[in-house]
Formats: structure tokens, C-alpha cells, sequence
């Protein structure tokens, strides 16, 4: 079975034009991704042209985009994080990356050069690092989750 890549990356703004840069560049990200020879799936470039459609209540409803998120995520293979600003306050990513850890999904990172776009990939971070921030990213949703010994690991792509 081809792993599918699940691009995760914070969205919910009530600013316009943070969503459309956030989307611009997970879109920007995807593309590349997929030049590498990658199967993935953006929901922020997908759901952003759905929002347009949406009434407003809907476009920064956690909820309801975690009602068409998370299926889908359960089909991939592997989530990867893009980490635009505000990435670790972000409740959907944080519900993303529990779910992943809860079905023992490969979950990584993605970094940049200083000084150059998020387009130029290097590895995911190392598996210390990446733990500590999933830490924080559950404790702002829930106080006392706890993080499972097994469950997270770099993706290898």
C-alpha cells in the first residue's frame, strides 16, 4: 500500500488574509511534496476552497472541519506537520496528532532553512524534540492527557 502524507498545519484565523497566506503555503508545500514523489493530502488546501462556500459560522468551526478531517486522516499512513506560526496553539492540529498517536501513526515535522521558504524540506525533527512539543500541543486541549511511551516516530520520507 503507497503511504499518504496528511499535511497538518494551522488555519482558524479571524483574519482573512492569515488563512489565505496559511493555505498559500501549505498548498505551496503540498505541491512540492508531491513533486517528490509523495502521495499527500492537504485538508487546509482542500477546506479552503470549501470555506468559500460555507456560511461564516462554519469557516472557523473546529468542529465541523474535524467531522471531515479525521476520516480521511485515518486512511493515511503519516502525519506531517508544517509549523507556520501558531502551529502549537493550534486545538486542530492538536486533535490531529492525538488521533494519530491513538492509532499509532507515524508523525513528523517538517523544518526549513533559516532564510528560505517552508518549499526547501529537511528531515523531521528528531523524535526528543518533536515529543516535547507534542506535549504542549496536548496539554493545551487537555491539561492531563498523557503521552503514550510508543506512538510517535519520524516519518521516513
Amino acid at each position: 500500500m503507497t503511504d499518504i502524507i496528511y499535511l497538518a498545519c494551522p488555519y482558524t484565523s479571524p483574519d482573512e488574509a492569515v488563512r489565505n497566506e496559511r493555505q498559500a503555503l501549505a498548498t505551496k508545500v503540498a505541491a512540492y511534496l508531491m513533486q517528490q514523489g509523495n502521495v499527500v493530502f492537504s485538508p487546509i488546501t482542500h477546506g479552503h476552497a470549501v470555506a468559500a462556500h460555507l456560511p461564516a459560522e462554519l469557516t472557523n468551526d473546529g468542529e465541523f472541519w474535524m467531522v471531515q478531517c479525521l476520516p480521511v486522516l485515518e486512511r493515511c499512513s503519516v502525519l506531517v506537520i508544517l509549523p507556520l506560526p501558531g502551529w502549537e496553539k493550534s486545538k486542530g492540529i492538536a486533535q490531529e496528532v492525538r488521533f494519530a498517536l491513538e492509532r499509532g501513526m507515524d508523525i513528523a515535522m517538517l523544518q526549513n532553512k533559516p532564510g528560505q521558504d517552508y518549499e526547501v524540506l529537511l528531515e523531521p525533527v528528531s523524535s526528543e524534540v518533536f515529543i516535547e512539543h507534542v506535549k504542549f500541543m496536548l496539554s493545551i486541549t487537555e491539561p492531563s492527557a498523557t503521552f503514550p511511551a510508543t506512538g510517535a516516530s519520524d516519518a521516513r520520507h
